[in-house]
Order: structure tokens, then sequence, then C-alpha cells
């Protein structure tokens, strides 16, 4: 398996292999706001297996627009040159943009004075989770491991590092995202969604509320072809960290 970066290197380059559409035939735009390890991805995958969305992924990750400056070799890449390039090869013949955007991708943007809201969205919703230890302990996991997906081989060594310590650090940040979404970004959103429901896939009440919105009328299956990344160590860490948290 590749690296992180790597993968995202092939990503682009797969992208730019995809024919081309014209932006004005975009009808629709969907953000998902979320914070790391929230579920976001798989929210994603789902609706990408609908096919009748664009390719969702976190487009404004500024590691994924470091990885057009690697294959276009610019090391600084102009915004709105990425963003046509994203516009046209990611909406296939959907004629709807879709992107994950987490809060921080939108501050890391907005401080560049790019405020991703004035894109025109049809719709956004905001993509948590009610389990925060879970995904803290995710979270830490992947940062120490730099595995973001199941398609990246973990730096399993790393493993040995994750402690109390670091698992509420990264609970500190969700926590502070979250806060940062509720003071800034809630009032733009027209939906929220839970990990915990929407992972459930024989209820998928969230997707058809977001096919809602987008006046879409899907009645075909809502499927992942991703791969569950909790493992018997996360159990384990999770159960830990609430006995410490506790006292217990």
């Amino acid at each position: 398996m590749l690296a992180t970066d790597d993968v995202l290197l092939n990503l682009m380059v797969k992208l730019s292999k995809n024919d081309s559409v014209a932006t004005s035939t975009i009808k629709n735009k969907v953000l998902i706001l979320s914070t790391p390890r929230s579920g976001s991805s798989l929210f994603c995958d789902v609706l990408n297996n609908t096919a009748q969305i664009g390719e969702c992924a976190e487009w404004f990750n500024e590691r994924y627009i470091n990885a057009y400056g690697r294959m276009t070799n610019t090391s600084n890449v102009k915004f709105d040159e990425y963003l046509n390039f994203i516009l046209e090869k990611t909406v296939g013949n959907t004629g709807v943009f879709a992107v994950n955007a987490h809060i921080e991708h939108m501050f890391f943007l907005l401080n560049k004075n790019i405020n991703l809201l004035k894109l025109g969205f049809t719709a956004v919703v905001y993509v948590s989770r009610k389990d925060k230890v879970a995904q803290a302990v995710s979270l830490e996991k992947s940062k120490l491991t730099d595995s973001w997906s199941s398609d990246v081989k973990p730096d399993t060594d790393k493993l040995a590092e994750l402690n109390n310590a670091g698992i509420a650090q990264s609970l500190q940040y969700i926590i502070e995202s979250d806060t940062a979404y509720q003071e800034k970004l809630a009032d733009f959103t027209h939906a929220e969604f839970y990990y915990e429901d929407f992972c459930q896939l024989v209820t998928p009440n969230d997707y058809k509320k977001l096919f809602e919105l987008l006046d879409i009328d899907y009645q075909g299956e809502f499927k992942t072809t991703m791969k569950k990344q909790r493992d018997g160590f996360s159990k384990e860490t999770i159960t830990s960290f609430k006995q410490y948290l506790l006292g217990s």
C-alpha cells in the first residue's frame, strides 16, 4: 500500500484523465461540513455509490491541493485554477458537485480570503459523531499512523505512542471544531446528521433527506464499498480512555 500523499497524487492523476464538463452545466452543489473521523468519508462513499452526484471527497483539504501542485509541478497553486479543475473533473454527467470540508478547511481558506459558502451551495449539511471519545481515539490513531482510509497502510509502530494525553488533545480539537461550527456555520446548514445514525444503511433516512434537499428522486440502494477501520485495539483504547476520564 502507498502512503497518504502518494494516494492523493494518484487520485489527482486519475481525475486529470476524466472527461471535462463545462462548469455552466452544474445544477447543484453539495457541501458536507464535518470534523475529522466523524464518518464523513463513509457518508460521501455512500453518496458516490448512488451515481447521482459527482465524486465527493475532501477537495479543499490542503493535502489534496498540494497533491494537485505535485501533479502540475506547481509550488504555489492558484485556488481558482484548482477549483475549476475539481469542478470540471469530478461532476461527470450528474450535474451535481459534492465536497466534504472539515471545519478546519473552511477556516484555512477563509484566512486566505476564500469563503467557500460563496460558491452557491444548494445544500449544506453537517456530519458529526455522538461518541466523541471514540472519534478522538480514531483521530489520534490516524494522526500517529498517517492512515486516514483503509487503502493506506498504517505505520503500526507509531501506535506505541498512543496515550491519554494525545487522545485528550484530539478530543479538545474535535470539541473546538464543533464549537466553531455551532458559532460560525450552523446558521448556513440545512440539516445535521450523526454517524451513529447514517452508518446503519438499513435505515438510510439521512441520505434520503439530502436527496430531498437536492430535489433528486432516487429509488436505488444505499451501500458502501469502504472497509471499517476500527479493530480490537481501538475498542480497548476507547474503553480504557473512558475509564481514565471517569477515574474508574
